[in-house]
């Protein structure tokens, strides 16, 4: 399957060509952007070579979106910059997510001396919009702007355990992807887990990101009681043990609760 640029559709089997120059720039962009967000940390060739483009192409998009300030490049690797997240942050009535919850995330940082995480979703994936960092030289670390698919984290699964019954079944009717051995691998266990963040107030996430990462999350809810949003704690599983993760976790729960009040009062 190749990505016509030049038709601005997907061609199955189909080879890229220049062909009809009715190029929709915007949606070329819009899919590098995807498979930026989605790999993160990627190159140049391995970009043309998932989006089916010749290199001088790719490159050709990838400076126009930096000079635009989308995504950024470190040492001959692009990602997603900051920017994207401060504007998928900015919500209805013009208040910012982002700007409500931040000093909260400050106070649970020095309260776990864990990196916290603020996450939105986007289709299948929570977009992280905020990171609060630890001091601690061995920390865990997501890009702001980059999209972790729900199932595979704590912020995504804490988000879905308070969404109507209706998006938790069209979300395991999709894809489950493993990214490590301990991912959520299917609706069974996507209902278990939803049930035990019903049970305890929040997730638990063992290494279903990242190898040696545990994290806790829960949902912020709007006024309407819907989620918005979620937030997490994040860290090295040699620190995140069983009872460091519950008592993470109920100082989530906290803050949680006043972040949710706190946007239910700007919204």
């Amino acid at each position: 399957m190749v990505y016509d640029v030049d038709r601005a559709q997907i061609i199955p089997g189909g080879v890229w060509s220049q062909e009809g120059m009715t190029i929709n720039s915007v949606v070329c962009a819009t899919r590098l952007l995807e498979l930026i967000a989605d790999a993160q940390n990627v190159g140049l060739s391995e970009l043309a070579r998932r989006a089916a483009m010749p290199k001088s192409s790719v490159q050709r998009y990838l400076l126009t979106l930096e000079d635009a300030g989308w995504i950024k490049n470190s040492d001959g690797a692009w990602e997603i910059s900051s920017r994207v997240g401060e504007i998928f942050a900015q919500e209805k009535g013009g208040q910012n997510l982002r700007e409500v919850a931040l000093p909260f995330l400050n106070k649970l940082q020095l309260d776990t001396t864990e990196t916290i995480h603020l996450s939105v979703p986007r289709g299948r994936s929570m977009l992280l919009i905020e990171r609060v960092d630890t001091s601690h030289p061995l920390r865990a670390f997501l890009p702001v702007g980059g999209m972790s698919e729900m199932h595979t984290c704590a912020s995504g699964v804490a988000y879905l355990s308070a969404s109507h019954e209706a998006v938790i079944r069209e979300y395991a009717e999709g894809a489950f992807r493993k990214v490590t051995q301990n991912t959520i691998d299917g609706a069974s266990a996507l209902d278990d887990a939803i049930n035990e963040v019903k049970r305890r107030g929040f997730a638990i996430n063992d290494q279903g990101l990242n190898e040696g990462i545990c994290s806790v999350g829960c949902p912020l809810l709007g006024v309407t009681g819907s989620p918005v949003g979620a937030v997490s704690v994040s860290g090295p599983k040699v620190r995140m043990d069983e009872k460091a993760m519950e008592r993470y976790g109920e100082m989530l729960v906290s803050a949680a609760r006043q972040i949710s009040e706190a946007w239910s009062v700007a919204s």
